[in-house]
């Protein structure tokens, strides 16, 4: 048996349902076929039924299972005994998505087994033997690549870089180990959890609906005594709803340009752009954005762009698949009531 090994890391916690990401699969079969190796699968959390069927129909010979608790991660108090883990079952390859704590882990991983860490990876390329993989740099004006004749390494992909891998339907029984990992002691104290609204981060979303200033423009009228400021952070807030009820019937996320968190209207968790997250959903939906340099470059890279604008002339236009000239507050709600009824 060949004593190459390729580990995918997944991360299943009921506190983040979000990290799923089994896109890295499709990065894992690529560099397969460059490296025959076997594959793995670690599972941090929980390997319910829904996780082993995909393991199954993906081939992987063997999953970890690492029954880590959430509040592990947000300490970070894992590292000697996950490093004495990975030198057991000595990986040459080791791939993680791009959440927060794959990439906490995947720092610790790179300690642990000396190898290089590369992260946002966005292609991979097998070129006269030769593994390929780069990245863009410099917010999408150059790009990098890096060059292996015998693939070793910790690597990230950035979500959405490769699609989601077709299942196969014959059957295959891989050999399932749970593994106890101890906690050691960390200066990190937790003292409180508070639960917050479960929405997916901006940048792991396959559907994006984003509003700029042209939010602004509701035709709602706020209520009575609001100074300008507050009228204004009213009407936002409709626009906001609203484009939270287009993202939830199209199971989606919902961004913002930088004018609108620069104005302290939203949070900077959904800005995109040079200065924000740059993102790359299958689906962006631009709602009164004009479309400056500086939001594009965070969003250019998006499978499918659409723009609702009412400027016919706005930049968006230029970069968009499909442009909408038109009010978003018409256009929006027959969206959301087109998608009820089916």
């Amino acid at each position: 048996m060949n004593s190459q090994k390729i580990v995918v890391f997944i991360i299943n916690l009921p506190e983040h349902p979000g990290l799923l990401n089994w896109q890295i699969v499709s990065a894992a079969q690529k560099i397969r076929a460059f490296s025959s190796a076997n594959l793995e699968l670690v599972v941090i959390g929980n390997l319910d039924n829904s996780v082993l069927e995909k393991a199954k129909s993906y081939k992987f010979e063997k999953i970890n299972v690492l029954n880590i608790p959430y509040t592990a991660l947000l300490i970070n108090s894992l590292f000697q005994s996950l490093a004495f883990f990975l030198k057991t079952i000595n990986p040459q390859i080791v791939l993680f998505s791009e959440s927060h704590f794959d990439l906490e882990l995947a720092a610790s991983c790179s300690i642990a087994l000396n190898l290089p860490l590369i992260t946002q990876v966005q292609s991979i390329q097998i070129k006269d033997n030769i593994l390929f993989l780069s990245r863009t740099i410099l917010g999408g004006k150059a790009k990098q690549a890096y060059k292996f004749e015998s693939a070793s390494g910790i690597f990230s992909f950035k979500t959405n870089a490769f699609s989601e891998p077709l299942e196969d339907s014959l059957d295959h029984d891989p050999e399932i180990v749970h593994v106890e990992i101890e906690e050691t002691h960390s200066k990190i104290k937790i003292l409180s959890i508070e639960e917050c609204e479960n929405i997916l981060p901006i940048e792991h979303a396959r559907i994006i609906v984003a509003g700029g200033h042209g939010l602004l423009n509701s035709p709602a009228q706020p209520p009575n005594g609001l100074s300008q400021i507050e009228a204004d952070q009213w009407k936002l807030n409709q626009g906001l709803k609203l484009l939270q009820e287009l993202a939830n019937c199209l199971g989606g996320s919902v961004a913002v340009s930088r004018s609108l968190v620069d104005s302290g209207y939203a949070p900077y968790e959904l800005q995109v752009g040079q200065t924000g997250k740059m993102v790359e959903p299958e689906i962006y939906i631009a709602c009164g954005i004009s479309g400056a340099i500086q939001h594009t470059i965070g969003m250019n890279k998006s499978k499918l762009i659409i723009a609702i604008n009412n400027d016919e002339n706005a930049p968006i236009f230029k970069i968009a698949n499909y442009g909408v000239h038109a009010d978003l507050y018409e256009i929006i709600p027959e969206w959301i009531k087109f998608r009820k009824e089916k």
